[in-house]
């Protein structure tokens, strides 16, 4: 295994979640290996997942590099203990599942179920989580108007920014002109 030191961490219990998530994805390695008889293994685990997804595996398809393990810190910090007992798992299993099957199997398809039940032992192949992911901030729109009389549409900040490099334009749904800027 290649093992990553601990990121940098604000907090003593930042370090210990870290080690916690850590801990967890080498027993359920540990696992595997003795169910399948072969080594697993991750390059490092990263805690720069943001948003949404409380969990993500990155691979690398050009190269010989393991895959990378990363995880929401947020979620990690606010869901503690359950967040490593559940998310940790699936996205192991990923790993697992990816490294033993191939790279043509669905993301949550009957091999990986079959990883998360019957070697790791997990009750049931949860494929998304429940925690709370309402933003901390209030995101920013912009305003654009079509040839619909009255009608306004609001751009995210990214979706803004794709239009004002001209790398996107967007439609209208109803009378399928291009959105403009307000």
């Amino acid at each position: 295994f290649h093992y990553a030191p601990v990121p940098m961490a604000n907090s003593l219990a930042e370090q210990q979640s870290f080690a916690n998530v850590e801990e967890k994805a080498l027993a359920c390695l540990d696992l595997a290996q003795a169910y399948f008889g072969k080594r697993f293994r991750y390059e490092k685990i990263e805690l720069n997942l943001r948003g949404r997804a409380a969990g993500q595996i990155r691979y690398y398809r050009t190269s010989q590099r393991p895959p990378v393990l990363r995880f929401n810190k947020q979620l990690l910090m606010r869901y503690g203990d359950r967040f490593v007992e559940e998310v940790v798992p699936h996205e192991v299993a990923h790993l697992i599942a990816y490294a033993h099957y191939g790279s043509k199997i669905k993301p949550h398809g009957k091999e990986w179920k079959f990883v998360m039940c019957q070697v790791l032992g997990m009750a049931a192949a949860r494929v998304t989580h429940d925690y709370d992911v309402a933003p901390a901030r209030r995101l920013q729109y912009f305003e654009y108007r079509c040839q619909c009389p009255h009608k306004r549409h609001h751009l995210s900040v990214i979706r803004h920014g794709k239009v004002k490099r001209g790398v996107a334009s967007y439609l209208c749904r109803a009378c399928k002109e291009p959105l403009a800027p307000v």
